[in-house]
């Protein structure tokens, strides 16, 4: 088989992939960054999408010097991200908790029936931002 006939199958494979995902309404994504709060560090994010509802995996290494702390109520954290998407939307996720080291993930889901569905159309990530805090109860900065 020529270079250019591999090329056109390999086309019409992906085009027909796409085609399927858009007609399911569903699609995925991954993406590495890194972001380091309080020597946690955020370094995956996957999105995967079923209709109108997509759901954010997050992934980072809580490390073991921040959860061995005398006063349990420092061997807590709170952490909010935000993921900007290719159309120029931004996902906050909900505050999450962790209390325990070692590699982690935190799950979100998000319905986007009332903002227009916008979870059935495939979307690249473009940025994430994470902001967390050293405590049960302390505040989040905003992201700025």
């Amino acid at each position: 088989m020529t270079k250019r006939r591999v090329f056109a199958v390999l086309a019409a494979a992906v085009a027909l992939t796409v085609l399927i995902a858009g007609e399911a309404g569903a699609w995925e994504a991954e993406a590495e960054f890194q972001a380091t709060v309080n020597q946690h560090v955020f370094d995956k994010i996957k999105v995967s999408t079923t209709g109108c509802e997509a759901e954010f995996k997050i992934y980072f290494d809580a490390p073991t010097q921040m959860y061995s702390d005398d006063a349990p109520v420092r061997n807590h954290h709170r952490f909010r991200a935000r993921v900007k998407m290719s159309d120029g939307r931004t996902v906050l996720t909900n505050n999450f908790y962790n209390d325990t080291a070692g590699k982690r993930m935190y799950v979100y889901r998000v319905d986007s029936t009332n903002d227009g569905c916008w979870a059935k159309k495939p979307h690249r990530l473009r940025k994430v931002d994470v902001n967390g805090c050293r405590n049960r109860r302390c505040p989040i900065q905003p992201f700025q």
